[in-house]
């Protein structure tokens, strides 16, 4: 197969050097502080008078982000106040007992205990006692007929998806008729885009010391990924093989998934079983992510053999190597999400099941995605990508974007990431035959394409970039 410049062609190559990132510094109070305060302006910007910014266990990215806690048991809602200065965290005890105590703007925020947050049956008595406490609790923060509320819960709606956009929420019944009943229903307005709009969202734009977490947590993704591929044997389950995984702690951005055969993968989602196990030829697929890189890895449990290339199989492996490396190749400030969209689609004989590439930051694994056709947004410096080509294989990972300024910044305060991101572009050019564009910063060393787990030194290299150099 061969579209345009690309020739895959399989190769036994050197594999890329094995990478320890060192640990980067955790987020500082001001920098949290900052970003309240970015916040604050964006509120300005829209007329509204407070961030009212819901969270629980599947979805504590946005307080995380400016709390640095999330919420792994109870509800929690964070209000913060345009004008006061103030920020009020409202949840159930075990927060306001335990977790708050954690958050480096402690100081800074006033901990509401909205026992209702808690768990069922949970100790109540503070509801007991007021049956309106959460009504009460905004009252008295200052959330009246004439304040202005930008809910923020885990989406929002596009304005041609859904009839009124702006008045509907990702947030439960309880908290948004609150806020109705003291502000009115057109004074509560879904303001998730602040923080997660395509083109300019708070947790889409990342800044240098963003970018430096994320690659040293891709790097070590890309470890872990690897030790698994390399350790697997014969007649190992699901179950034997999730136990290869190395974790330190790490908080998910989904759990692991490890999937045997066909069926299993079209799954995807199943739980690890002892029931399906690694035999000659069968498929192997790990999916693990946190701190804002992701990896998806599929190969068939072989040694590689040139009769190999003959199989059906072998031709799948083939045409991803294509789309993958158009999806690189196209990938660049400036270009729209449709562009590279329809680069790697035209060279694809099918529909994409989901989008060939999404958003990704450090608390949720899709945060946003323009790679669809007709999204005219313009890729920007400082946004972080999960490669997302699906076909009947998946080979998917990590990748940035960043202006001259941001990368001179990256390799000023990160020298040991800018290193890394370096050698990574110049393996994919010398080895792979891949040109990044300037402005993309591989963060992960599993950008190849290798069919064969047995055979983990057989990955494809694009045979027509070393033609093209010799001529």
């Amino acid at each position: 197969m061969r579209v345009g410049e690309v020739a895959p062609q399989i190769k036994r190559i050197q594999l890329p050097e094995v990478f320890e990132p060192e640990e980067v510094p955790d987020y500082s109070r001001q920098e949290y502080l900052q970003r309240i305060s970015r916040f604050r302006e964006r509120l300005g910007a829209r007329g509204l008078d407070f961030g009212v910014i819901y969270a629980d266990r599947e979805h504590s990215g946005n307080l995380n982000y400016f709390t640095g806690i999330f919420s792994p048991f109870e509800e929690t809602v964070l209000v913060i106040a345009r004008d006061s200065g103030e920020v009020y965290l409202l949840s159930g005890n075990e927060i306001v007992d335990g977790m708050v105590n954690l958050s480096p703007i402690l100081d800074a925020m006033t901990p509401i205990r909205i026992q209702t947050f808690s768990l069922q049956g949970f100790f109540r008595e503070l509801a007991y006692e007021n049956k309106t406490l959460l009504k009460d609790s905004f009252k008295q923060i200052g959330i009246g007929k004439d304040s202005r509320v930008g809910l923020i819960g885990w989406k929002y709606f596009e304005e041609r998806e859904i009839v009124d956009h702006l008045h509907q929420h990702f947030v439960p019944s309880v908290i948004v008729d609150c806020l109705r009943e003291l502000a009115s229903d057109r004074n509560v307005v879904n303001a998730s885009d602040i923080l997660l709009n395509p083109i300019d969202g708070m947790r889409i734009i990342h800044d240098t010391h963003q970018l430096a977490v994320v690659e040293a947590n891709s790097t070590r993704l890309t470890n872990i990924v690897n030790r698994v591929f390399e350790r697997v044997e014969p007649g190992m389950s699901e179950v034997d093989v999730a136990r290869l995984i190395e974790f330190s702690g790490e908080h998910h951005l989904y759990y692991p998934i490890v999937c045997i055969s066909a069926e299993r993968i079209r799954l995807a989602y199943a739980l690890p079983s002892t029931k399906y196990r690694l035999t000659e030829g069968e498929q192997l697929f790990v999916s693990l992510g946190f701190g804002g890189a992701a990896q998806a890895r599929e190969g068939r449990f072989l040694e590689y053999g040139e009769a190999h290339q003959e199989a059906a199989f072998f031709q799948v492996y083939e045409q991803f190597f294509v789309l993958k490396y158009l999806w690189l190749k196209n990938l660049a400030i400036g270009k729209s999400g449709e562009e590279v969209y329809q680069q790697v689609q035209a060279a694809y004989d099918k529909d994409f099941i989901i989008n060939p590439g999404h958003n990704i930051d450090q608390y949720q694994e899709w945060t946003n995605s323009v790679f669809r056709a007709g999204d005219e947004s313009l890729l920007r410096s400082g946004m972080v990508f999960h490669i997302d080509v699906i076909t009947e294989t998946f080979n998917n990972d990590t990748i940035a974007l960043a202006s001259e300024e941001l990368r001179q910044q990256l390799a000023q305060a990160y020298p040991a990431a800018w290193a890394r991101i370096n050698y990574r572009r110049q393996y994919l050019e010398d080895v792979i035959g891949l040109e990044l564009h300037e402005s993309a910063l591989p963060f992960s060393d599993n950008l190849l394409v290798q069919p064969f787990v047995r055979s983990l030194d057989y990955a494809f290299v694009n045979e027509a970039a070393y033609h093209s150099a010799k001529t």
